[in-house]
C-alpha cells in the first residue's frame, strides 16, 4: 500500500515541479458528479414484498497541470436504507470489500435502519506524450468492445443487470501505452492482486484493417494464460463487433481444460428514431441443463467475471431504444439464458426534466422454466438524479 501511494503522490509533485514551467491558464482543475435517489421493491411471486432504497453520490475531480502530466480522484458514497437493511440483506462483508491491492472502501457508519459505503473508485496519475502515455493507481481499463458481454475486458469485468453502475469499476494497476503508427497502438497492463493467484499481466495489439477495429491481447489471467481477439466495424450500415477470449490453466497447459467465452453483436438505428442490439453469447463452462442454485445467481446479480459470463452456454440478447428525443426515451432490454430456460427482462423511461435534473422508471423482472415458465420475482425503480 504505502509503495502504491508513493509512487503515485512522486509522480504529482514532479507534475507540480514541471508545471511551474506552463502558464497558469493551461493548470485546470475539473470537478463534477451526481446525487441520485433510486427506490425499488422487489415483489415475489409468494405475493411477499420488500421495500429498498440507495442514495447515491459521486464526486469526480481531475487536475490538469500542463499538456503531460493529469491526475484524477472519484469518490462513491453509497447509503442503503429501507425494508432491505432491516431485514439483514446486506453484509457488512459483502459491503467493506475492495477488489483492489490497496483497500480504499470503508463504512462510515452500519446500522440496522441504513448503511453507509464509501469507496475511492478512481486514483490515478499520468504522463502522456506524443508516442507514449504511462498511468498508474486505481484506474479503468477497458478492453471490452461489446455492449452486454465483454470476454477481452479481463481487467475490469462488470455486469449489464447493474445498470446503475455506470462508471464500472477500476483496477490497481499501471498501464503503458505506445502509439506504433497513425491507427496502432500497443498496450501494456498490471494489476498485482492481494494474493499470488489474483494477479494480472496483459497486452493488447490494437491496429485498424479494412474499415475494421482489430485487437489481440495475451497475457497471464490469475491462474490462467490468457489469450483474445476483438473486432469492431460494420457491414454496409449494420455495426458489426465481437470478441472472445480463451483461458487455460498455465500450470497444466498439456491437458484440454481450457475454458473459452466468445461473443458477437450487431446494432442498427431504424430512420435515426431506434437503435437495435442483438447479440450472443457462448460461454464454454455454462450449464448444459437447469441447475436451481446456478440459476439463482440470475436474481442476486453474482459471480460474473471474465471466464463466467452467463450461466448459460448460450445466451442472447435484445434492445430496442428510442433515441430521436433528448427530452423522453424508452428502451427495453432482455436476455434469453437456453439451458436454464431463463429470461431477463428490463424496460425503461426516462424523462429529462434539464439538463441537470431526469427521473427514471425501471422494470427487472426474471423468469425460469421449472415445470413451465414462472415469475421468479420483479423489481420496480424509480430514480431521480441530479447532475453538476
Amino acid at each position: 500500500m504505502v509503495y502504491i501511494i508513493s509512487l503515485f503522490f512522486s509522480a504529482t509533485i514532479f507534475a507540480q515541479s514541471d508545471s511551474l514551467q506552463e502558464s497558469p491558464k493551461e493548470r485546470k482543475f475539473k470537478l463534477n458528479g451526481y446525487v441520485k435517489n433510486l427506490n425499488g421493491i422487489f415483489l415475489y411471486p409468494d405475493e411477499n414484498s420488500m421495500q429498498w432504497g440507495l442514495l447515491h453520490n459521486r464526486l469526480n475531480s481531475k487536475w490538469t497541470f500542463n499538456s503531460k502530466f493529469t491526475t484524477a480522484l472519484e469518490v462513491r458514497n453509497r447509503i442503503l436504507y429501507g425494508e432491505s437493511v432491516k431485514n439483514g440483506m446486506y453484509y457488512r462483508s459483502s459491503l467493506d470489500n475492495d477488489n483492489g491491492l490497496v483497500d480504499l472502501t470503508f463504512l462510515p457508519f452500519d446500522s440496522k435502519p441504513a448503511k453507509m459505503v464509501s469507496s475511492i473508485e478512481r486514483f490515478w496519475a499520468r504522463y502522456q506524450s506524443d508516442k507514449i502515455e504511462i498511468t498508474i493507481g486505481r484506474q479503468r481499463i477497458n478492453w471490452g468492445v461489446n455492449l452486454v458481454w465483454n470476454p477481452n475486458d479481463i481487467f475490469n469485468t462488470y455486469s449489464f443487470i447493474d445498470f446503475d453502475y455506470e462508471e464500472r469499476p477500476g483496477s490497481d494497476a499501471l498501464r503503458m501505452k505506445l502509439r506504433t503508427g497513425e491507427m496502432s497502438e500497443l498496450e501494456i497492463a498490471a494489476k498485482p492482486g492481494k494474493n499470488k493467484n489474483d494477479d494480472i499481466y496483459a497486452l493488447m495489439y490494437k491496429m485498424n484493417k479494412a474499415g475494421f477495429d482489430l485487437q489481440f491481447l495475451g497475457g497471464y489471467y490469475e491462474k490462467d494464460a490468457v489469450i483474445g481477439a476483438g473486432w469492431a466495424g460494420s457491414l454496409n450500415k449494420i455495426g458489426f463487433k465481437g470478441e472472445a477470449t480463451y483461458f487455460h490453466t498455465a500450470e497444466n497447459f498439456a491437458d484440454t481444460s481450457g475454458i473459452v467465452n466468445a461473443t458477437f453483436e450487431f446494432d442498427y438505428t431504424i430512420a435515426g428514431k431506434i437503435y437495435v442490439n442483438v447479440s450472443y453469447l457462448f460461454n464454454s463452462e455454462g450449464l448444459t441443463k437447469p441447475d436451481a442454485v446456478v440459476a439463482s445467481q440470475l436474481v442476486s446479480n453474482g459471480n460474473i467475471s471474465a471466464k463466467f459470463m452467463s450461466p448459460a452456454k448460450h445466451s442472447t440478447f435484445l434492445q430496442l431504444k428510442s433515441i430521436s428525443s433528448p427530452v423522453f426515451s424508452t428502451g427495453i432490454s432482455g436476455i434469453y439464458y437456453f439451458e436454464m430456460d431463463g429470461i431477463y427482462v428490463f424496460p425503461s423511461v426516462t424523462y429529462s426534466i434539464n439538463n441537470r435534473w431526469d427521473i427514471s422508471i425501471f422494470l427487472q423482472s426474471y423468469w425460469l422454466k421449472e415445470k413451465e415458465i414462472e415469475n421468479k420475482m420483479n423489481n420496480i425503480l424509480l430514480r431521480i438524479k441530479c447532475s453538476f
